[in-house]
């Protein structure tokens, strides 16, 4: 994970409707479209 100086995870809610991914620093990303619709911080969280 980056060194942002904390444990939190980092999320970035991007335009358009991409499903979810991590990147290999661990940071998640996801379309507004999904995040808003779907329950992903279900799946972030759980």
């Amino acid at each position: 994970m980056r060194n942002t100086g904390d444990f939190f995870r980092k999320i970035v809610v991007l335009d358009g409707s991409r499903k979810l991914w991590t990147d290999e620093d661990g940071v998640m990303y996801v379309g507004v479209i999904p995040f808003l619709l779907e329950d992903v911080l279900a799946e972030v969280i759980g």
